[in-house]
């Protein structure tokens, strides 16, 4: 772990100042009453109803207050049988305990609200098992229930309590996934996955960049809140995660992908050749010639969004991009091969590693229009945007440089450029 990753990791958040503001304040009142009351349960709700943002904050304090009223409601029956000696003692007395929660969950389930009967449980048993005999049963309930109700005012005030900030909805961000976004097993982070929801349900335009294809990218992207078209398959389409469809693409022609194919032929490599007919993307594949790109055909065709065909590329159609898989020494003969061609400058000619097969090399041939920051004015001038920020891990490729490896940093720049206070300059 490099010291940055290692400093943000140690960063205490406005969360965790907001949290421990609101047990001292929940110490506080328990102080100012004359220690009367039990500081547990307004700490511990108080805890459960801190959440990244007031409208889930809101959510947690309803199913902890239902859920303190369903467990007060029966922990009073015990408590009120207990106080005038109608309950057996001994191990008998644990058993009517116990035998309790069935009705308890029952009720919670028949009211269509299972999720609260955790607490719910709870609840009644920490009112059973702290009741002291002799303690008048009324005033009990309603010193816990008071003790719940103040953690639970506490939390939502602590948590409503912002700033003067501004909305910078004149600006889209344009974050790319697999250099700033994702971590290192290919997901959002918690974090990350709830902040840019946020914001993005706030009215914030923030779009993602990627080299991936739909295909591709529609498992990382799934739980995301994402309006605007996504920038796919490294700047050479606009896709709309919400219609499934291709609102632009860059293509290669198909005398131009000819040629490559047929240059490529001579190197006896396979090729895939993307396309998109109709909204569908589909990959025609010349022929399969090395133990790599079967085995790569192999993990993709199981893929639901991914359509092989088996033939050569329609005549006329234009392909949106051309990729091979081949031992390293020949995809770089290849792509010295394609550079001295008279149409090489027409063409954004991409060699990489695969993670997946690390002793390869994969070729990507693009038109060299189909750029990601060719594709982020096309989009910005599809909504009449003009400012613009792309973010990335590589320095001077994006208009901001992001190292940490875990996405959050990327969050939390875009969260201070898009919320700035209300005091900063733009």
């Amino acid at each position: 772990m490099n010291n940055s990753s290692l400093f943000h990791n140690l960063k205490i958040g406005r969360r965790m100042i907001k949290t421990t503001i609101t047990v001292f304040l929940c110490f506080l009142i328990f102080y100012l009453r004359g220690e009367s009351g039990t500081p547990f349960y307004s700490t511990t709700v108080a805890i459960l109803c801190m959440q990244p943002n007031t409208s889930r904050s809101t959510a947690a304090a309803g199913n902890n207050l239902f859920g303190t009223f369903v467990g007060a409601v029966f922990g009073s029956f015990i408590i009120f049988f207990d106080y005038y000696d109608l309950l057996p003692t001994g191990i008998w007395y644990y058993v009517i305990v116990s035998l309790f929660i069935i009705p308890i969950i029952k009720t919670c389930v028949t009211i269509k609200r299972a999720d609260i009967a955790y607490l719910s449980c709870v609840v009644f048993i920490s009112i059973v098992a702290t009741h002291i005999t002799g303690d008048n049963p009324v005033l009990f309930v309603l010193n816990r229930t008071l003790d719940t109700l103040t953690g639970i005012v506490l939390a939502l005030a602590i948590n409503s309590i912002h700033l003067p900030r501004k909305t910078r909805r004149d600006i889209l961000f344009v974050p790319d996934l697999e250099g700033s976004l994702l971590t290192g097993d290919g997901n959002l982070s918690s974090y990350s996955l709830v902040e840019l929801n946020a914001m993005l349900d706030d009215g914030a335009n923030i779009t993602i960049s990627t080299e991936r294809t739909p295909a591709a990218m529609l498992d990382a992207l799934k739980d995301l809140h994402l309006e605007l078209p996504v920038i796919a398959m490294n700047g050479a389409a606009l896709y709309d995660l919400k219609d499934n469809r291709f609102v632009t693409e860059i293509t290669i022609p198909y005398d131009l992908t000819m040629k490559i194919v047929d240059l490529l032929d001579s190197l006896s490599m396979g090729v895939f050749i993307t396309t998109i007919i109709q909204d569908v993307m589909l990959i025609y594949i010349i022929d399969i010639k090395s133990m790599e790109m079967q085995k790569l055909y192999r993990q993709m065709r199981i893929s639901p969004y991914r359509n092989f065909i088996y033939a050569p590329l329609p005549e006329g159609q234009a392909a949106t991009y051309i990729y091979s898989l081949e031992k390293p020494e020949i995809i770089e003969k290849a792509a010295s091969l394609i550079q001295e061609q008279p149409f090489a400058s027409r063409l954004r000619v991409i060699t990489g590693e695969e993670p997946d097969h690390p002793d390869s090399r994969y070729l990507k041939i693009y038109n060299c229009e189909a750029t990601r920051d060719n594709m982020i004015r096309r989009l910005a001038d599809k909504i009449y945007f003009d400012n613009t920020i792309s973010l990335g891990n590589v320095r001077d490729k994006y208009d901001i440089y992001i190292s940490d490896i875990e996405g959050n940093e990327t969050v939390r720049t875009i969260s201070r450029l898009y919320k700035p206070y209300a005091w900063e300059r733009d």
